[in-house]
């Protein structure tokens, strides 16, 4: 019955609303997006399914102010749907974003236990390589991602391999890349570790733990190689940490030569293009000030031709955690260029 409910529904979805392909990053337009929405929402199959399938999504929704566009722009920047249910000892996970009228799929995966303690997934998903690009759109601590964080924050059809030894977690994967169907894959391996024992690993949230978290550092170590191009390797450093009402967060990812201008021209490597021979880094710092508000600030430098580097700072107000909040940031981007201020006010909602 679940089979069948779930085949009804993704039946009726896609006969309402035009499916993309996968990949692409967390941010889409989608005020055109809630007709389609709305009929699939009333569409028999999906209440139906809704007996055997958990439904899950949200709306990041904000106002933008770019002084140097001089631009004033309310908008979607999110909106998404979740499936997931279990068959037997199997997992599955179904999700769609609703932008610009146009819905596409991301991630599309069958999770399955291989031993004790290790798990293999099936299907499309995001490349394992930075926490800040693994970590959920509703749980990052600004508005938005880091830099270099969207970059590993779209998706690609592969096959992977999870597992945790004490306290060790780590990931071997192996994606389509930048050729698509071709040969060449993508293959990314990473390795985390927690130092202090008894205390959860830092997995998912940026931030928002609270005035009282308990004192854990996770260390990640990940090495990626993009067969489909020459010299397409990188390799990622990072640091999260958090204890009582301090946050803190750094990255920072050593790029090959390949990655060049349009190369490659799809895959999970795609939006790095142009960073080739560089080692972009972030430095993030949080403070709850209770149980309602923390405030940050983050540091980026892009070791860009043109010197580019970002400097944000914000306030987030916690209704009810990460499932509702608002974000207030600003940040200010400079180059060679010239300068450029920018204030968001967002509101993520979650459910």
């Amino acid at each position: 019955m679940i089979r069948t409910s779930s085949a009804l529904f993704l039946v009726v979805l896609s006969a309402s609303v035009s499916l993309a392909g996968p990949g692409g990053g967390d941010a889409a337009p989608a005020e055109e997006a809630w007709p389609a929405l709305d009929v699939s929402l009333r569409a028999p199959a999906f209440a139906a399914a809704r007996g055997g399938v958990d439904i899950s999504g949200w709306i990041k929704t904000d106002y933008r102010q770019v002084s140097g566009t001089d631009t004033g722009d309310f908008g979607f920047n999110s909106v998404r749907a979740n499936l997931t249910g279990g068959v037997g000892d199997m997992s599955y996970k179904v999700s769609v974003e609703l932008g610009g009228g146009v819905a596409s799929l991301r991630d599309t995966f069958v999770k399955f236990p291989l031993a004790k303690g290790v798990s293999g997934t099936l299907g499309t998903f995001k490349t394992p390589f930075l926490f800040s690009g693994l970590s959920p759109f509703t749980g990052i601590l600004f508005y938005d991602r880091t830099d270099i964080g969207g970059d590993w924050s779209g998706r690609d059809a592969g096959f992977q391999l999870n597992g945790f030894v004490d306290r060790f977690g780590w990931t071997l994967c192996a994606q389509d890349g930048g050729d698509g169907p071709a040969d060449d894959l993508h293959l990314t391996g990473r390795v985390t570790y927690d130092l202090f024992d008894g205390v959860p690993g830092i997995r998912k949230w940026a931030g928002g733990h609270g005035p009282d978290a308990e004192r854990q550092v996770t260390l990640g170590l990940a090495y990626l190689d993009e067969q489909s191009i020459d010299d397409g390797s990188a390799l990622a450093l990072e640091v999260m940490a958090h204890s009582g009402p301090f946050w803190f967060h750094a990255e920072s990812v050593d790029f090959g030569d390949g990655f060049v201008d349009g190369v490659p021209a799809s895959g999970s490597t795609a939006r790095s293009a142009g960073r080739a021979g560089t080692t972009p880094y972030d430095i993030t710092a949080a403070y709850a000030v209770n149980g309602d508000y923390e405030v940050a600030v983050r540091y980026e430098d892009f070791d860009d031709g043109a010197g580019g580097e970002l400097i944000r700072a914000g306030v987030t107000r916690f209704l009810d955690g990460h499932g509702l909040k608002w974000n207030f940031d600003w940040a200010e981007t400079s180059s060679d260029g010239g300068d450029s201020d920018a204030i968001t006010l967002g509101l993520t909602a979650a459910w």
